[in-house]
């Protein structure tokens, strides 16, 4: 930058009212920018290889925590969200660390030198650059934590989406059977219009702050007259030297967008992260060397559950669960059920309720002292896929178990206590 201002100060003449250019300098002026488009792609280029192994490293830990997982676990509509985790929190990553982070270091070393390019030139110009660049920073950021909140937003919306869509996608007959299918459609048709909406909040504020840039030029004018009007000293500038300086101020654009590209891609990042450590953290939660040696071969002979309760609002659960034994969990529709199923079989973090003291063990261990990996080699989650349907006991029952005939529902209800077969829809799990 200071190469080309310097160029440019020497090499634009005005003769008789008409700009002229030196041939030496034309030549230097073109020299510079082939250096600058190779620059350029050398940084693109070094940058997505850099973001690509990052990506990769993240890739190959989600693999081996999704993978590794003892039990065959999450629920399989969890599926499409795995694999939007997979996607979608992957680019936000490798856009972050391939494309904002180098863009940043590269905008911020060419403010800087445009910067010390145009005082060279002009000091109360520079100074009134500075100021405005300054402000749309200020302007950029405080737009980016707005940007932040859109952001997580229609991360969780997409989120929802993909779990209940990969749900019907692995049970599409189950809607068909109970006549539900244009309630399911009318869900799904919602969920994508919320996250419609939420999506053009983020492109919004987005595109509010890349624009911000476009508006340098009216600032720097602006405040260039305020400040020649506080100090009553006028800014002297001929014909090449005005020109030299709105030619540096134009390379003050493409820098500045980038950093704003930067903030989205930051907060982007933020939250791919934060979805990412949620999945790689809820596998080992804690240090191995405080967990305790259990033996994976043994199969687990009693699960105690005392005041287990799944959130704040759901009642306590008191069970002691042998081996060999059925129990039969009831309730009403959002009271828990696939929530308490989840804590119990370790997909689930427990929730941190101080009024209540709770407890759920194996064999005497409890979950607090164990890792996610340790718990998952005990318990097993058995055909997760279908959700309570709504019908009675034993058509929910025969869901899970094809094989399974009307007098051994019939048995099976008896063992738990229940007799009633015709009621309690959508209240069996």
């Amino acid at each position: 930058m200071l190469t080309m201002a310097w160029l440019l100060s020497s090499g634009l003449t005005v003769e008789d009212g008409v700009l002229r250019i030196a041939p030496v300098t034309a030549v230097s002026l073109l020299r510079v920018a082939g250096a600058l488009i190779a620059l350029r792609t050398a940084e693109r280029a070094s940058a997505e290889r850099l973001g690509q192994l990052y990506v990769t490293s993240c890739r190959t830990r989600l693999y081996r925590a999704l993978a590794s997982q003892p039990s065959p676990g999450a629920p399989a509509s969890r599926l499409g969200l795995n694999m939007t985790r997979m996607i979608t929190d992957l680019t936000a990553l490798k856009n972050w660390v391939g494309y904002g982070v180098p863009q940043l270091a590269v905008s911020a070393m060419s403010l800087t030198g445009v910067i010390a390019a145009i005082f060279l030139v002009s000091p109360a110009l520079a100074a009134a650059a500075a100021n405005t660049i300054m402000l749309l920073l200020v302007l950029g950021t405080l737009a980016s934590i707005v940007l932040g909140v859109a952001i997580r937003s229609s991360r969780r919306l997409r989120g929802r989406l993909a779990a209940n869509v990969g749900g019907q996608m692995l049970a599409p007959r189950l809607a068909q059977h109970f006549q539900c299918d244009e309630l399911e459609k009318r869900r799904i048709r919602d969920q994508s219009k919320m996250m419609a909406n939420e999506l053009s909040r983020w492109r919004g504020i987005a595109g509010f702050m890349r624009a911000l840039p476009d508006a340098m030029f009216p600032l720097i004018i602006v405040i260039l007259g305020l400040g020649v009007y506080l100090q009553a000293a006028p800014v002297l500038l001929d014909a090449a030297a005005l020109t030299t300086s709105f030619l540096l101020l134009g390379l003050l654009v493409s820098p500045l967008r980038s950093v704003m590209l930067s903030l989205e891609y930051y907060m982007a990042y933020r939250e791919g992260r934060y979805r990412l450590e949620t999945v790689l953290g809820s596998y080992e939660t804690r240090d191995r060397a405080h967990n305790p040696k259990v033996d994976k071969r043994q199969v687990a002979e009693l699960i105690t559950l005392q005041s287990a309760t799944p959130g704040h609002d759901a009642p306590a659960v008191e069970l002691s669960l042998a081996r060999g034994e059925t129990a039969l969990l009831t309730g009403l529709s959002g009271s828990g059920k696939i929530a308490l199923i989840s804590l119990v079989a370790g997909l689930n973090d427990p929730p941190h309720i101080e009024s209540r003291v709770w407890k759920i063990a194996i064999d005497g261990t409890e979950m607090d002292s164990m890792s996610r990996t340790q718990w998952h080699a005990k318990t097993k989650l058995v055909s997760p896929k279908l959700p309570p349907a709504k019908g009675s006991l034993r058509r929910n029952l025969r869901f899970g178990a094809q094989h399974l005939t009307d007098s051994d529902a019939e048995a099976l209800l008896a063992r738990c206590g229940v007799s009633l077969k015709n009621e309690f829809p959508r209240r069996v799990l």
